[in-house]
């Protein structure tokens, strides 16, 4: 093989991405024409979904590229089987996440409160003895058995912690990994292990 003068390649510049045009502004009849052209792994629901988002939210046409992301990340096989997460009697405020085998229930998490992968929050007790929810201050006996966790706005979560029933995590904190987490942690706080909790700032 011979020796090459130069190791530089040259490449074309690539075509601007191509954009489904009219997209958002698409009736359903042409739409499901589209989806079915499209061969995607998503549902039509999802389909309409996405052109409800780009007409509302982004206010614009969807590129080639960014529906078959979509479709890649969002399909019912990814839903259920690669970031597989159940979600049980919560309220989850703006811009939660909570994406990559989780399981929360009967839970409150706060604005962009995020958990990481395998975390979950318990909410039945062991010996299934009523909850009481340990705050600052007092003590609150709950008189039910289901309670989970509250999350403040900002908390971080670690991969493959467990809140236990009633924990309360102030906002701006953080949980290790691999955590079990009982009781109340102080906003802004960093929780290395039970006993170990120290202040962001």
């Amino acid at each position: 093989m011979d020796k090459p003068d130069t190791l530089v390649q040259n490449f074309d510049e690539p075509a601007d991405v191509a954009v489904f045009d009219g997209f958002i502004d698409m009736a359903e009849a042409h739409l499901k024409e589209l989806y079915s052209s499209l061969n995607l792994a998503m549902t039509f629901k999802d389909f309409l979904h996405i052109q409800n988002y780009f007409k509302n939210t982004e206010k614009r046409n969807p590129s080639v590229t960014e529906i078959r992301v979509l479709d890649t990340y969002w399909s019912d096989h990814c839903r259920h089987t690669t970031f597989s997460t159940e979600l049980k009697n919560v309220i989850l405020f703006d811009g939660v996440q909570v994406p990559h085998y989780n399981y929360v229930g009967d839970s409150i998490l706060g604005y962009k409160a995020h958990m990481g992968a395998g975390s979950i929050t318990s909410n039945v007790k062991s010996d299934k003895k009523l909850i009481t929810i340990k705050g600052p201050d007092e003590n609150v006996d709950t008189g039910i058995k289901k309670i989970g966790a509250f999350l403040g706005d900002y908390v971080e979560v670690g991969c493959g912690s467990v809140l236990n029933p009633g924990t309360i995590v102030g906002k701006e904190s953080n949980i290790y990994p691999l955590s079990s987490v009982r009781g109340f942690v102080p906003a802004g706080s960093i929780y290395k292990k039970q006993g170990d909790i120290i202040k962001k700032y």
